[in-house]
């Protein structure tokens, strides 16, 4: 069977003036060069996407701001044709051996 190859990348983020504070934003186009980066084959690539879990003690803007994520995430992959697995952090990060 060919060698299978697992790469876990960082979501770029940028700062954002937003009325008086500075907010962190996710960074559609460096999401995007970091895909390009990669130097992906043309077909077979599966992504696993870190879905973000609610949680209502982070407040409405954290909530809206992590679905903005991953829904940039799973659009930009989706475009350049990778499948894509929705997963919870807390499943890969028992997968990987990682606590927390």
């Amino acid at each position: 069977s060919p060698a299978r190859k697992v790469k876990v990348v960082d979501t770029p983020t940028m700062k954002v003036q937003v009325g008086k504070v500075f907010r962190t934003r996710h960074d559609a186009v460096q999401m995007l060069e970091k895909v390009k980066l990669l130097n992906l084959p043309e077909s077979g690539c599966v992504a696993f996407v870190e879905c973000p879990p609610l949680m209502p003690r982070n407040g409405a803007q954290s909530a809206m701001q992590s679905g903005y994520g991953f829904g940039v995430w799973v659009g930009l992959l989706t475009a350049l044709g990778i499948e894509i697995y929705p997963v919870y952090p807390s499943v890969w990060k028992r997968a990987s051996g990682l606590n927390g």
